[in-house]
């Protein structure tokens, strides 16, 4: 295991203790995670995650950090949000990719240029969705993604004749 220098934990701990925070805004924002209740209420249980996160800032507990992180970021990718990479980047100037294994799909797809089946389908459809809504939109690249989705819908309607 690496020691960091006092200077390089100091950089991290300030690295971390941001994307927490963004993670947390995102969180307070998104439709899908407000939650209200008798006894519990989402904006005001990641307000006072946001507490911890300065808490262990404040005490340098980089591990925890970087653990409520994972913990934190792990529900936006896995029900394939795939907004949050560029929120985080808007709101802090870092670069994460939390949606690696998302890319590594949407490579292969584009390495045989074939969708092959639903769940490579859908895939491309949030890819197309995601890049239709960036600032500079890559029409070549949408143009493709939409052609293998039409050959496939094609393909799919040829089977079912």
């Amino acid at each position: 295991m690496t020691t960091l220098s006092n200077s390089e934990k100091s950089k991290e701990l300030q690295k971390y203790r941001e994307l927490n925070l963004a993670v947390l805004d995102y969180l307070i924002e998104s439709p899908y995670t407000q939650m209200k209740s008798e006894d519990f209420e989402s904006k005001e249980h990641f307000e006072s995650v946001k507490e911890q996160v300065h808490q262990h800032f404040k005490k340098g507990r980089l591990t925890m950090l970087k653990q409520y992180f994972r913990d934190l970021s792990e529900w936006p990718t896995e029900v394939g949000d795939l907004k949050l990479n560029a929120f985080i980047k808007d709101k802090t100037g870092y670069t994460v990719d939390l949606n690696h294994q998302f890319d590594k799909r949407i490579v292969k797809v584009l390495e045989k240029q074939k969708i092959r089946t639903p769940g490579e389908y859908r895939d491309i459809l949030a890819k197309v969705d995601l890049l239709c809504q960036q600032d500079v939109i890559d029409q070549k690249q949408i143009e493709n993604l939409n052609g293998l989705l039409i050959e496939f819908d094609k393909n799919k309607s040829l089977k079912n004749l």
